[in-house]
């Protein structure tokens, strides 16, 4: 007969990364989701609504920056990674040209918070 305890399970290093994963993995569909209902579900560029992703003006490897809002934009699949002449990922400078262009106030936000970034780090 086996004995019953009500003792806790132990949680262990592996099972919180696990959790860990889940939970950045959920917040980010929903800042995805929050940056494509900013722009109306619309590429920002060319304004298609097919295939429409949300990409990171500031990379999400920066943690700070990662959940917010700000920090993305709607792009279709052609801005976002597979076009030549304006993609956020395979011509990036022509993108942030654009960008600046056309949302000069989301472009300087983006830099100014980005700037107090590296300033804090190099205080460090």
């Amino acid at each position: 007969m086996k004995k019953i305890t009500n003792k806790p399970k132990k949680v262990t290093k592996k099972e919180l990364a696990r959790k860990e994963r889940l939970l950045n993995k959920k917040r980010l569909k929903e800042w995805s989701i929050a940056v494509r209902n900013n722009d109306q579900n619309k590429c920002v560029i060319c304004a298609a609504t097919k295939y429409v992703h949300a990409h990171h003006l500031i990379p999400k490897e920066i943690k700070e920056f990662k959940f917010e809002t700000w920090n993305g934009v709607a792009l279709c699949a052609k801005h976002h990674k597979y076009g030549i002449t304006i993609s956020a990922h395979k011509n990036p400078i022509a993108f942030l040209e654009w960008f600046n262009k056309e949302y000069p106030d989301r472009y300087k936000k983006v830099k100014e918070e980005l700037n107090v970034y590296l300033v804090k780090q190099l205080l460090k």
